[in-house]
């Protein structure tokens, strides 16, 4: 179970998703938020899948070893094909799974839908979604999509942000939807299967990219004590890990909002080949460990930071920064800077 978003806007192809994966205990949902659901297949495709966690896994660790032979697109396109003829995807309903797949011929982006149940479809369209959160999550997006990027792209055509115009959409819909997933929202959410931090994989014409370092903040206010509680997320990709650095909400027993914790999520789809060609995958696994505690201690600048209220349907005033080198919105001491403060509506 997911929430799997395609967005085509201004010549590149964005999937999203979450990280939650849920299983039944005892005749009660429960899940976690774990996963990586988002990768490269082979040059020139990109993936988000949904649907029974091992069952996507075997397909695209298939695919993978089939179509990754050359550096040609093309050719790896070709066998991707022919691998979809003749994988025997599983039968029982409970192990079925669906993956939005964009894919590069060289000068267009095109869209395909692979389930398991009716193989691979091409689809068309300007958002795309798949997963267990479509009956809640795409009521919103039917709503409010159109509104987004109108708004979006009046940003967009502002001229600070002139250098950044292909990319700037799929942050803000990743902030956003951790917004609904990881706040006000979030019980709500988690039964119907969606949680966590939502991270996406970019594509253009000839090229595939993870987003860069991010820095999610999400503010309570409480307008009687001029309070404010931050909720934060400080993400980014090393490798084939994610690594997602947040600071705890408040409550009642631990009233400070500054317990950090570390997690680190692996997706073997995201291995790396060793330079010498040889697969020691304990060695490279152990290097690349080594390589993402490093990077937690060192602690990446930012390269996208943005802050909202907790319930962005109610209260949908935000700000945000893009761009290394942008000025900070928060400071050594977890302190909101003034502007910020501005940004949501709050004076004093």
């Amino acid at each position: 179970m997911t929430y799997v978003i395609g967005i085509s806007h201004r010549g590149i192809n964005s999937i999203l998703a979450d990280q939650r994966i849920t299983h039944t205990v005892s005749g009660e949902l429960s899940g976690e938020n774990t996963a990586i659901k988002i990768g490269k297949l082979f040059s020139s495709c990109v993936f988000g899948a949904t649907g029974n966690v091992a069952s996507f896994n075997d397909f695209l660790l298939s695919a993978k070893y089939q179509c990754s032979s050359t550096e040609n697109p093309h050719t790896n396109w070709d066998e991707f094909l022919k691998f979809v003829d003749f994988y025997c995807p599983p039968t029982s309903k409970d192990e079925q799974f669906q993956l939005l797949l964009s894919h590069s011929n060289g000068n267009d982006l095109q869209w395909f839908i692979y389930d398991s149940s009716h193989g691979l479809t091409e689809v068309k369209g300007t958002v795309l979604t798949l997963g267990s959160g479509k009956d809640y999550l795409d009521l919103y997006i039917e709503q409010y999509f159109d509104i987004f990027i109108s708004q979006m792209d009046a940003i967009l055509d502002e001229e600070r942000y002139s250098s950044f115009r292909q990319e700037l959409p799929s942050y803000l819909f990743a902030y956003y939807f951790t917004q609904l997933s990881s706040a006000t929202y979030q019980p709500l959410l988690e039964r119907i299967g969606v949680g966590g931090v939502f991270t996406f994989i970019s594509q253009t014409s000839t090229t595939e990219f993870f987003q860069k370092p991010s820095l999610y903040l999400l503010g309570l206010y409480d307008k009687n004590r001029k309070h404010i509680s931050i909720w934060s997320h400080h993400l980014w990709f090393e490798d084939n890990w994610l690594v997602v650095e947040s600071t705890l909400p408040p409550d009642h027993v631990t009233p400070s909002d500054k317990l950090v914790t570390l997690s680190l999520f692996s997706n073997d789809l995201m291995q790396p080949p060793s330079p010498d060609g040889v697969w020691d995958v304990n060695l490279l696994a152990a290097k690349i460990k080594a390589q993402v505690f490093n990077s937690a201690y060192l602690r990446p600048e930012p390269y996208f930071q943005k802050i909202g209220h907790c319930d962005p349907i109610a209260n949908p005033q935000s700000g945000f920064t893009i761009g290394y080198g942008a000025p900070p919105i928060i400071n050594d001491k977890g302190q909101l800077l003034d502007n910020v403060l501005v940004w949501l509506g709050i004076n004093g």
